[in-house]
């Protein structure tokens, strides 16, 4: 885009990481455990691999990493076993189809909160591997400081941890970014209360000050 307006340098950025509620609440998007719909996740629909094509083809030691790292699952060894065998018979294509092998892949003592974070966890594994989240995170965090002019001010909202700990880390190791905020700014009460949605959102605000 700034190519496209022939703005190589800007003095602001403003980065929301969050998934657009629009999409959650749309079925036929596949983001939502509470919704049935294609297992589809893709932010551009028109491009890329579905989460439907990564539960059918990827090994189990890829599943793993991305259970574990993506939705910090503790022990998804049974759920990717039940997936893998499972997949052979039937491709898992629909959101209420994992939902149904997540049920019996985890012991939930009938709690249901239990059971709603874990089907939360697996859906935001799938989520950040279908769209390569944190890698082009990865990739916009490289490119800022050529973009920014001096004195200018990045702020980014994350709301997964794994998100949050890269660009805490990124700025730590460039001395040429300084931070606004002595700590991390997180929603009150208030807010959370008006959207609950905003619960896990944290904000973490620099300024580009090169030697």
């Amino acid at each position: 885009m700034l190519k496209k307006l022939n703005q190589p340098k800007i003095d602001k950025v403003l980065v929301d990481l969050g998934v657009s509620s629009w999409q959650i609440d749309q079925p036929e998007r596949g983001f939502s455990f509470q919704k049935d719909g294609p297992l589809d996740m893709r932010m551009n629909a028109s491009e890329g691999q579905t989460a439907s094509d990564i539960l059918q083809h990827y090994e189990t030691e890829a599943l793993l990493a991305m259970f574990k790292t993506g939705g910090e699952l503790r022990r998804p060894e049974k759920l990717v076993q039940r997936l893998i065998e499972k997949r052979k018979s039937e491709p898992i294509s629909t959101t209420l189809q994992l939902v149904e092998h997540i049920k019996k892949s985890f012991y939930f003592r009938n709690q249901r909160t239990l059971f709603m974070k874990t089907c939360a966890q697996v859906f935001q594994a799938l989520r950040m591997e279908v769209n390569q989240e944190l890698q082009n995170l990865g990739i916009f965090l490289e490119a800022l400081e050529s973009h920014l002019n001096p004195s200018g001010r990045v702020a980014i909202i994350t709301f997964h941890s794994l998100e949050d700990r890269l660009v805490k880390q990124f700025f730590k190791s460039n001395s040429h970014f300084q931070p606004i905020n002595k700590k991390v700014i997180s929603p009150t009460y208030a807010q959370t209360q008006h959207n609950p949605r905003s619960r896990s959102a944290k904000l973490r605000v620099y300024s580009y000050c090169p030697q």
